[in-house]
């Protein structure tokens, strides 16, 4: 969480007030362990490529909640979206469009038997990406 934090401070500081970031944690989430680097770099594409495309103000949100067995996270984003051939190499793992961070979060989330990834968009107004991560 706190290279998520200090990630969207620094864009911020970079881009002005061009966008929100909302963050929702569950208490339980903080004494669960989430893989490192599964959740910054889609907040990263989200602000980068989601925001910053669209010439008007944008929002990103963060939310990660526990069920009863799996972490769900949601980062979601109010920006351009992904248009659906796009989306449809990144969600096979077959373009780098959304450079290595993608690939490396969907080889990394293999490793981890019953771990979820989805990510849907729609053209002028976002993107939602959805990680299922089970826990014992």
């Amino acid at each position: 969480m706190e290279l998520i934090h200090a990630y969207v401070e620094i864009e911020k500081a970079r881009f002005g007030e061009r966008f929100d970031f909302e963050c929702y944690v569950g208490e339980s989430i903080l004494q669960k362990e989430i893989p490192s680097l599964c959740i910054q770099p889609f907040v990263e594409n989200a602000i980068r490529h989601g925001l910053f495309e669209k010439d008007s103000f944008g929002k990103v949100t963060l939310t990660i909640d526990e069920g009863d067995h799996y972490i769900k996270v949601i980062i979601e984003d109010d920006g351009v979206g992904i248009p659906d051939d796009l989306l449809y190499l990144l969600m096979k793992g077959e373009s780098q469009a959304g450079g290595i961070g993608i690939s490396n979060i969907r080889r990394r989330l293999d490793t981890i038997p019953g771990a979820e990834l989805t990510i849907t968009s729609e053209l002028g107004h976002g993107t939602k990406v959805t990680m299922y991560l089970p826990f014992e």
